[in-house]
């Protein structure tokens, strides 16, 4: 996960020193939807971790 995280930061500081308006303005949006997009699917799987460790009949709670 963190390849692509290096990668939208060297894009949007290449873009910086270009100079390029409209394009690095689509480019924070995309970077920033593509941020909540990684936050949601972690989440997400933090919440199945969860709900997996809960699960009954695992044969922890019970004898």
């Amino acid at each position: 996960m963190g390849g692509w995280v290096f990668t939208v930061v060297a894009l949007l500081g290449l873009l910086v020193f270009a100079g390029g308006g409209v394009l690095w303005l689509m480019l924070v949006v995309a970077a920033q939807a593509a941020m909540i997009v990684a936050v949601t699917k972690a989440y997400q799987d933090a919440a199945r971790w969860r709900a997996r460790e809960e699960e009954p009949g695992d044969g922890g709670e019970r004898g």
